[in-house]
Parts: structure tokens; sequence; C-alpha cells
């Protein structure tokens, strides 16, 4: 049985999941890319976090990315998005 949250969260079935992701392929092939470093990356072992700002900034794109690079040392049942705003 799948729930809303499976939906939001791919990597649990598949870590490769992300990779066909369309905000991982639309940064990808961007031109223009920003890579925000290592001072907001997420850290395995932070509990909670809650990413606000205006709309069309990077922000689900920063975090597909971040969790891309959480898969490579953390559990893929261990990272969990959700967003109320996606439908």
């Amino acid at each position: 049985m799948h729930t809303e949250l499976d939906r939001y969260n791919p990597w649990w079935e598949d870590p490769a999941a992300l990779d066909g992701h369309s905000l991982i392929q639309a940064w990808s092939e961007s031109r223009v890319r920003r890579d925000p470093g290592p001072r907001l990356a997420f850290q395995h072992d932070d509990l909670v976090y809650s990413l606000r700002g205006p709309r069309r900034v990077g922000k689900t794109t920063f975090v597909m990315r971040e969790v891309q690079r959480l898969l490579q040392t953390v559990r893929p049942d261990n990272i969990l998005y959700y967003s109320d705003s996606v439908r």
C-alpha cells in the first residue's frame, strides 16, 4: 500500500529514483547553476529542517540535490521529505 509519503520519498523504494527527477534533470541541463555550498548542506545527525522562501527560487531543487547527497551515506528510510504545497 502506497501512501502520500511514499510519493514524496521515492528513494525509500529505489535510492536511484532521484536521478530521473525533473528538477534534478533541469538543474543538470541548465547553463546557469547555483550551488549554495556546504554552509547550507543538511547534516545527517540533525533532526528536522524547515525551508521557507519566495516562490520559484530553487527550494525544492536544493532539497532534492541534498537528498541525493545524503543517500550516499544515510539509509534511504532515514530521509523524509514532505511539502504541503505539492499536489
